[in-house]
């Protein structure tokens, strides 16, 4: 799936017609930041605290622990809150800080199919114009390109155990110590009977309204080229979206300098590339 910040505009970060042909789902998240391919070699994590203890660093310090404990693999935290090895993105960061509670998440790449996620996170040959936040493209790397023994299920154990061995108020390692206090970790299974009210906010966040019709109001242009007698010209098109509605609709003629609207049954459609 391809999963969206809150404020992104999906259209200008993927190729939403696309994704929907080939059955990759279309996901927005309730937190800030970029657009992110997830697939089952992409392990999230979620650090809940409340507002007042929420720290990114202290979060992502874990992570990189756990790397080194487990595989003696060295990463680092940049100015951005991504994880780097050698200057290239193992992890991207996002958060969402509410009140009382605050939340903060993170992608792991540990063996995404690259070619994949190089695919469905690129948009359309149009100009997108909007408010929106952009992502910001930067070059990644899998752990299994540093280690071919990393997994996902020994990551999950691995961040699972540094968390437990870590303190709750100050980065310090507690050991064995500590981590016998625990008494491990459980893993919980997301359905109905285990969170009543779980299946009405799937459904919530998994709404065109939500997905689509949250993007803040945009403007798209495009060049269509011509065929017949007027072979090799071109018009312009532009169309107004809010709501994920296509609001007004207008085309440039060929050696013309304005935009004259059009009176379309697609005016108040859902906009898609297609469209």
């Amino acid at each position: 799936c391809v999963v969206i910040g809150r404020h992104q505009n999906p259209f200008a970060e993927a190729n939403v017609s696309r994704l929907m042909e080939r059955g990759i789902t279309l996901a927005r998240r309730n937190s800030g930041g970029g657009a992110v391919y997830h697939d089952r070699g992409n392990l999230n994590c979620t650090f809940f605290t409340p507002r007042e203890r929420y720290n990114r660093k202290y979060n992502l310090n874990i992570v990189t622990r756990a790397l080194f404990r487990e595989w003696a693999i060295k990463s680092e935290i940049n100015e951005r809150d991504d994880i780097v090895i050698k200057n290239k993105k193992i992890s991207g960061t996002a958060a969402k800080l509410g009140r009382p509670n605050a939340y903060h998440h993170c992608t792991i790449l540990a063996s995404a199919n690259k070619l994949h996620l190089g695919e469905s996170l690129v948009k359309e040959p149009a100009n997108y114009i909007s408010r929106a936040t952009a992502s910001v493209p930067s070059p990644i790397r899998n752990l299994v390109d540093v280690n071919r023994n990393v997994n996902v299920p020994q990551l999950l154990s691995a961040v699972g155990y540094e968390y437990l061995r870590t303190a709750a108020m100050a980065l310090e390692d507690g050991g064995s110590t500590q981590l016998m206090k625990q008494r491990g970790f459980q893993l919980v299974n997301p359905t109905e009977r285990w969170f009543p009210g779980i299946e009405e906010l799937r459904a919530s966040y998994s709404s065109w309204d939500w997905v689509i019709g949250k993007t803040l109001k945009f403007s798209v242009e495009k060049e269509l080229e011509l065929k017949g007698d007027n072979s090799g010209m071109k018009l312009k098109l532009s169309v107004d979206v809010e709501a994920g509605l296509m609001s007004k609709i207008a085309i440039q003629l060929p050696q013309s300098d304005q935009m004259v609207p059009v009176v379309t049954p697609l005016q108040g459609k859902a906009y898609n590339e297609q469209n």
